[in-house]
Formats: structure tokens, sequence, C-alpha cells
């Protein structure tokens, strides 16, 4: 794969969001496969029919970010199982976590599968990361998912208001303890949101957030999610529970290049 790089000092010619001081050569537009990427350029410029890589600025290694595959769910809902019950100290936590992995595998198979009643698209995209000098340790570092909008799947995305037929919903972003504070929830806030935009024509993003979680909160909001309009027709679906749901519009997160760059595919 080609691992040449253009020095860019400039802003986007197209759509006029700053673009970062290096791209991807244009001989790889094209290319299947991950391309290793070490800076993001503008979300609205690139190529639509690859995997990605990224890196974080944080993070020891380059991360790869994909779409998870039926070899990841196992790790992604193990994964999924010791963040839930992370705090569960029980003599039956063991058992919770394997009843847990177990459903969620089963999940991810039905919702990720393209059903041609639904345009042969999924209901919901999972991203997995892996560290891109793994090694023979391919384990997943983080994960996230995708519900996908209505006008992608025809069925609205559970979370997101009915009258937003293009609005897609971000859930389940869990990182391995032993790699947390790298950039590696930040990264996959990244690319979720730039897959539902460029890829499923997302125009906005939303999520909900306990109250309380100060550190999600500064995700989110660092990403330029922020507190949905509190109108009456929201407002059960806002407080519901202590969840506060969080709105970011396609524009919103397209300008947010510096505080949360958006990786190039």
């Amino acid at each position: 794969r080609c691992r040449q790089y253009i020095s860019m000092h400039s802003r986007c010619t197209t759509h006029g969001h700053a673009t970062s001081s290096v791209t991807r050569c244009p001989k790889t537009v094209g290319i299947r496969g991950p391309v290793l990427v070490p800076a993001p350029t503008c979300q609205w410029n690139v190529p639509q029919t690859q995997s990605v890589a990224c890196c974080s600025a944080t993070a020891a290694a380059a991360l790869l970010i994909t779409v998870a595959n039926s070899r990841d769910f196992g790790m992604v809902a193990k994964l999924r199982a010791d963040a839930f019950y992370e705090n569960d100290f029980s003599r039956f936590a063991g058992s919770f976590k394997k009843q847990f992995a177990a459903h969620e595998v089963e999940s991810l198979m039905t919702r990720t599968l393209a059903d041609p009643k639904r345009n042969n698209s999924p209901l919901c995209e999972c991203l997995v990361a892996h560290a891109h000098d793994s090694g023979s340790d391919d384990r997943v570092l983080g994960c996230i998912d995708i519900r996908l909008p209505r006008g992608a799947t025809g069925e609205q995305a559970a979370g997101v208001p009915e009258d937003d037929p293009q609005g897609a919903y971000i859930l389940n972003v869990v990182v391995h303890e032993d790699h947390r504070g790298q950039g590696i929830g930040k990264a996959l806030m990244q690319e979720a949101s730039r897959r539902a935009i460029c890829n499923w024509k997302a125009s906005a993003l939303y999520t909900h957030v306990q109250a309380d979680n100060e550190v999600a909160f500064k995700l989110y909001m660092g990403c330029g999610f922020q507190e949905h309009s509190t109108a009456s027709k929201y407002e059960s679906a806002t407080l519901l529970g202590k969840l506060v749901l969080l709105r970011a519009s396609a524009t919103t997160v397209s300008e947010q290049a510096d505080p949360c760059p958006v990786p190039a595919e």
C-alpha cells in the first residue's frame, strides 16, 4: 500500500474546513483495506470504500479502527461484559459475564447483518480499535456502535427523535481498562461520527449520557455534542432515568476539526 503523504497547510478547497498538515497520496484512493493515516484531513473529502486506520496523539501506538466482523464479536462481547460488571465483586460475577457475553455475540450477529428488507443495510455498525503494530496480540482495545439513520434502513433508530429520519445514534463506547486515558475512546467517537455522516448520510448524531458522568460529558462535548432542546416533546426522553439526550449536527461535527478531528479513511 502507498505510504506517501502530501503536505497541506491550508483549508479544504471544496468545503472550507481546516485541513491538517498531511494527507494521503491520491494513489491510495480506491484501495481496499487499512491505510495508515498519521493525521486527519477534511472529513468531506475522503473516499468511502476502505477500512480505517488512525493515530491518536496520546496513544502509545497507532490505532487501527475497522468495522467489526464475526471474528471480533467474541472479544467485543467480553470487553462489554467486563465493563458492565466492572464493579461487581460477587461470586456470581463470572457467571453473569459469560451470560452477558453470549447474549451480546448473538445480538451483534443479528443487528449488524445486512438485510434485503432494509435496503441491504444493517441496523447497526460496530467499530473496533486494535493496536496497528500489535504483532500476534490482535485483541480489541475498544469498541463503539452506530445505530443507522432511518433513511438508510427504513427503521427509526432507537434513541433518535421520531421527527429526525436522518439521525444516527452512538452507543456502547467501551475501552479496555488497561488502555484507558490514551485517546482511544475519542478516536472511536471520531470515526463513528465520520462514518455515520459520510457513509450513512446522517444529518445529526444523538446519544444519551448519565447526568453525573463527567468523563462522558467531557468526551461528547469535545466532539461537538450539546444537550438537546428541553422542549416538552423531548423532555421525557431527556430526563428519563437521569439520562441526558445529547445531539450534534453534521455541520457542528465537521467544524470540530481541531478539538475533535475526524480520521480520514
